[in-house]
């Protein structure tokens, strides 16, 4: 399940965790209605190992559960699992979609910063994004409580294959090719890795932007900010969302 700027608000369709039901014991006693049910069945049940491989597609991406099979990491692969955690206590497939998020969310953010450092106006000079998956249907009622964090490299609805080693991300200097975020010359996002026209080349945050004057705020917020960030009378520029409320990152791009 994807999870980049828009991901906090999407609702969950998840299927429910079945808890067998209490039973009697050899001497005739119940359990303690008092007590809470204590999950059944195996936690991590059919849940993948840290750095395996995976060949999504766009749809697969945005799916809460992925039906998609592992590859060889050393083959073509558009996401590899950065990590793989356990809901804490108090939470379960009842749970709220909202609080489960939350928790994937943080999370899968910690083992994201391993890859490319905490910092809006660096992550989106980039195309790496990360995304989360819960179990499917049949490993929930087998007891599954985990979710796992993927890395991907996305260019609008397009996924790009990762590179045999992704390096890390702690500066804008240290941006390789395969993980910046360029245009094509029809101001399509796309890795600088792959043919194009404008190459990321600077970001500033811009807040305070209203619903109804958000493009005219950006553009000229954009206009002011990007000429100093860029070489030469030719540059583009782009925007999304940013962690905060009404918070958005511009990234000026150059001629390449």
């Amino acid at each position: 399940m994807l999870r980049p700027a828009r991901a906090l608000v999407a609702a969950l369709s998840l299927s429910l965790l079945v808890l067998a039901p209490a039973t009697a014991s050899a001497a005739g006693t119940t359990t303690d209605p008092t007590e809470p049910a204590e999950p059944t069945g195996d936690p991590m049940a059919g849940a993948p190992a840290v750095g395996t491989c995976y060949q999504l597609t766009y749809d697969e991406l945005m799916a809460v559960s992925t039906p998609a099979e592992p590859v060889d990491c050393g083959t073509r692969h558009t996401a590899q699992v950065l990590d793989v955690r356990t809901f804490p206590e108090g939470l379960d497939w009842d749970s709220s979609p909202k609080r489960l998020d939350r928790t994937a969310v943080k999370a899968c953010q910690a083992s994201f910063s391993g890859v490319v450092k905490d910092d809006p106006l660096l992550r989106a000079r980039t195309v790496v994004q990360f995304a989360y998956f819960y179990p499917d249907a049949a490993e929930q009622e087998a007891g599954a409580r985990w979710f796992r964090c993927d890395i991907t490299l996305r260019a609008g609805e397009k996924m790009l294959p990762l590179p045999a080693e992704l390096s890390r991300v702690q500066r804008a200097g240290r941006i390789t090719d395969a993980l910046g975020r360029c245009l094509t010359k029809k101001l399509a996002y796309t890795s600088c890795a792959k043919p194009h026209r404008y190459e990321h080349s600077g970001a500033l945050r811009v807040t305070d932007v209203r619903g109804r004057t958000a493009q005219r705020q950006l553009s000229e917020a954009a206009a002011r900010g990007c000429p100093r960030r860029t070489r030469g009378r030719d540059w583009a520029w782009s925007a999304t969302p940013g962690p905060k409320k009404r918070t958005y990152v511009v990234v000026c791009y150059q001629r390449g």
